[in-house]
């Protein structure tokens, strides 16, 4: 075998729940594609179907519902097993790889459709809260494709539960123009004290959203920490959350109106 291809081979043996025999098979079959081969390499045992069959189903038990769930999201990439083999290999704790194969396995992608999407919404009950909290962490990665469920992840993110409201929140923030459509909620919630916060931790892997609109939004907190600084210094009761919008702002193309205002309260 070639050697670049016997490095990937490496890889994935290391990487791989399989056999070597399993891991060489899948990795000739997809013609040494290291992608490929190790999305396959961490697919659940059971079929698709079955596995939609207990997530849909009314007799089975939320723990068994919630295990179908969490090897339906296998099918699709980036998955948590996938995330975790990318995090380790960025902190170089596996077989080390060429560059351009690292970077094209973190650009890897296999979506869902949009008929799985709607089975996915679909099999959801008004009691199914837990359920529902982490179907929407695991799409959190897929906001175009849940797209067509904007409205429904709306009532969600207004639910009295918090672990569904916060996912709800998270999952819009990453559906291209969702942010805008639903600012009425997160302003409402942005001014609730015991919410703040953990809002403005939900906006932390958004991206694409308008700079000058995000501005605007966070103004009233903005301003309100340029008051406290005056008075007590930059460190004061609003320091993370200035922190978390710093963030939010950068990973937006507005970075720079941070250091505007903070160099305007320093002096």
């Amino acid at each position: 075998m070639d050697p670049k291809h016997q490095k990937n081979l490496d890889f994935l043996q290391e990487q791989s729940p399989l056999s070597a025999e399993d891991n060489l098979e899948i990795f000739e079959r997809h013609k040494y594609d290291l992608r490929l081969s190790l999305w396959e390499a961490l697919w659940p045992k059971e079929e698709k179907e079955a596995l939609f069959l207990i997530y849909e189903g009314g007799n089975y038990e939320l723990s068994e519902r919630l295990q179908a769930l969490e090897k339906l999201l296998l099918f699709y990439c980036p998955n948590p097993k996938f995330k975790a083999i990318m995090l380790d290999l960025k902190r170089r704790k596996t077989v080390k790889i060429k560059p351009t194969t690292a970077e094209n396995l973190q650009k890897f992608r296999r979506i869902p459709t949009k008929a799985e999407i709607f089975r996915f919404f679909d099999a959801l009950g008004s009691k199914d809260e837990v359920l529902a909290s982490r179907l929407l962490l695991g799409l959190q990665d897929f906001g175009r494709e849940v797209a067509t469920q904007e409205r429904y992840i709306q009532m969600m993110a207004e639910a009295d539960d918090l672990s569904l409201a916060d996912a709800a929140l998270t999952l819009l923030a990453r559906i291209p123009g969702a942010f805008a459509r639903s600012l009425p909620l997160y302003q409402f919630l942005l001014h609730q004290p015991n919410r703040r916060f953990q809002v403005l931790k939900n906006l932390q892997g958004a991206r694409g959203l308008n700079p000058e609109l995000l501005f605007s939004f966070f103004r009233p907190i903005i301003g309100e920490y340029e008051r406290l600084a005056r008075k007590e210094g930059m460190m004061n009761d609003l320091w993370p959350e200035m922190q978390l919008i710093r963030s939010i702002l950068a990973n937006n193309g507005g970075g720079g109106r941070v250091w505007q205002f903070e160099s305007e309260v320093l002096r």
